[in-house]
């Protein structure tokens, strides 16, 4: 029986901000909320943009030996981000700061999930996680 890590919950929150969050609920909420196809697409690419920031926060992990910290801080973003979401009514920078903690969040995951999955790993096995 395989043994339950930590960092799946990470995993699991970063599919299910990608693939049920954003396309499935941020983009058509926005353009009900607001009819504005612009917005979404404004906040679509300051999600994508984020994507400049890796470098920098893997930096961060490995220089400063934070690697959890930061976790906590992504999964802390996801969560922020629904529930500014939630309350979001037609205000433009509402949507923007979503895009922006979605953005935080996922980047952040994705640049220190692997991290996790090969400290889990025995050493002669990590070339394979």
């Amino acid at each position: 029986m395989k043994t339950f890590k930590p960092w799946y919950i990470a995993q699991m929150s970063n599919g299910v901000v990608q693939w049920a969050g954003i396309a499935l609920m941020l983009t058509p909420l926005i353009i009900e909320r607001t009819g504005s196809g612009s917005l979404m697409g404004s906040v679509m690419s300051l999600i994508g943009l984020f994507g400049i920031s890796a470098p920098l926060i893997g930096w961060l992990a490995d220089k400063y030996g934070i690697h959890r910290q930061m976790q906590k801080v992504a999964l802390f973003s996801h969560l922020l981000s629904l529930i500014l979401l939630y309350f979001a009514q037609t205000e433009t920078y509402t949507y923007l700061l979503v895009g922006l903690t979605i953005g935080i969040g996922t980047v952040s995951q994705l640049v220190l999930n692997p991290t996790f999955v090969l400290n889990s790993l025995p050493e002669n096995e990590q070339a394979r996680g």
